[in-house]
């Protein structure tokens, strides 16, 4: 899911450092994200009824809204169905006026991804499943390094940077700077584990992620 920018350098050119738009309403989707969130929440439903009221609340949002992303998605793929009807179509025509043309491109993208529909669903299953994932192995161990963490400290970070990565997509920050920091220092020290240390730890896998995405920046340096 999401856009991929390639990272590239040449001399006498742009130096593109592979970092993701700022902006969200993009051609693709991150529907690995909204998948992992599904998925994640039952499975720790009986600690997260234990959560502050706060925390919960936080929680429960994240995963209707993950719910409704993925309905939203699986209801675009029958788009043309919906467009029959005289006020969705002109719904969607004044919505394509008013963004430059969004909508109609996007139906371009999604009869694209009908016709491979399984390796869409392939991929986004991937990405729920392997990716994100691999980011709560990654905010894992620098608690690990941070301090003495309880046995279900994976599981702890598991739900708690699924949770963070969506509210992250929501553009409040540049980024999602902050509000990705914040929402897995509440989640993740629902797990039993110091606060102090959760929010270090939220603090440096973004400094981490920011550092690893201006790379491009020494080559802007050089080339000069």
């Amino acid at each position: 899911g999401g856009h991929v920018v390639a990272a590239a350098s040449d001399y006498g050119q742009v130096v593109t450092n592979g970092m993701s738009y700022s902006g969200r309403a993009g051609e693709n989707i991150n529907g690995g994200l909204l998948v992992s969130v599904l998925i994640a929440v039952p499975l720790f439903l009986p600690k997260i009824l234990t959560f502050t009221p706060a925390v919960q609340w936080t929680v429960w949002t994240v995963t209707i809204a993950s719910f409704a992303g993925v309905c939203c998605i699986a209801a675009l793929f029958f788009y043309d169905i919906f467009l029959k009807v005289k006020l969705f179509l002109w719904i969607w025509n004044w919505l394509d006026r008013h963004t430059n043309g969004f909508f109609g491109k996007m139906a371009h993208v999604i009869d694209l991804y009908r016709k491979a529909w399984k390796t869409f669903l392939k991929w986004t299953f991937i990405s729920g499943f392997v990716l994100f994932p691999m980011y709560a192995l990654s905010y894992w161990a620098i608690l690990r390094a941070m301090t003495p963490v309880p046995e279900n400290s994976f599981l702890g970070s598991l739900l708690a940077s699924t949770i963070a990565n969506v509210v992250s997509i929501v553009p409040l920050t540049p980024g999602g700077l902050g509000t990705r920091d914040a929402a897995f220092s509440a989640v993740c020290g629902g797990f039993g584990i110091p606060n102090a240390a959760c929010t270090v730890t939220a603090t440096i896998f973004s400094v981490v992620l920011i550092l690893v995405s201006s790379v491009g920046v020494i080559f802007i340096l050089l080339d000069k």
